[in-house]
């Protein structure tokens, strides 16, 4: 399952052409065999400085009003509703870009709002991170030349500098709890990043 970024041009179809060089590699044959589905899902997105939202549109994508932990109550929603359908439990992997690596994150991380909704939340046995946002706070100081970032965020977030710490999965010492995902051993979490990625910096 792949969580996207938080750009309103990319929506969830933008997964269609990975998921056919995924099943149509002669380097993954052993891989796919092994996968019964893939699945993209689009959530609720928040004010972004490039795209003006629409407060007279239907579509709750287009409104771009979500905040906290909208996002991530979207992700665990959706995928509830597959487990339900298919009946697949833990088994199997979130993926997520860019800010969707961060809401894939924030799903396990046990957000006091994410909790009282995740009724049915099976969390999955991996996540794979792909320049993945995981420090908020470090992120608006190294572009703070960048008023953008800074306002994506606090679309999202609010202006608390401590909320972005609570959010952010590299804060917070959230793995550390003995009933943190993960804990048991049977779990893995893949971060995947270039040192040529200039939106998102290394560090």
């Amino acid at each position: 399952m792949e969580a996207r970024g938080g750009d309103p041009t990319i929506g969830a179809a933008a997964f269609v052409p990975t998921c056919k060089q995924l099943l149509t590699s002669p380097l993954l044959t052993h891989v796919v065999v092994n996968i019964e589905d893939y699945t993209s899902l689009d959530y609720r997105l928040s004010v972004h400085p490039d795209y003006p939202k629409d407060a007279s549109s239907l579509d709750t994508f287009l409104v771009r009003e979500a905040r906290r932990s909208d996002h991530v109550i979207d992700i665990i929603t959706g995928i509830s509703v597959l487990r339900r359908k298919y009946d697949f439990g833990s088994r199997y992997i979130l993926v997520g870009h860019s800010c969707g690596a961060t809401v894939a994150l924030q799903s396990v991380m046990r957000l006091n709002e994410v909790e009282k909704r995740a009724l049915s939340w099976t969390p999955p046995q991996a996540i794979l991170g792909v320049h993945g946002i995981y420090d908020i706070p470090a992120l608006i100081r190294t572009f703070s030349e960048i008023p953008e970032y800074r306002d994506t965020v606090v679309g999202a977030f609010g202006e608390d500098e401590r909320v972005w710490e609570t959010v952010s999965p590299a804060q917070g010492g959230w793995l550390s709890s003995p009933n943190a995902w993960g804990a048991d051993g049977k779990t893995l979490l893949v971060i995947a990043h270039s040192s040529k990625d200039e939106l998102v910096d290394w560090h």
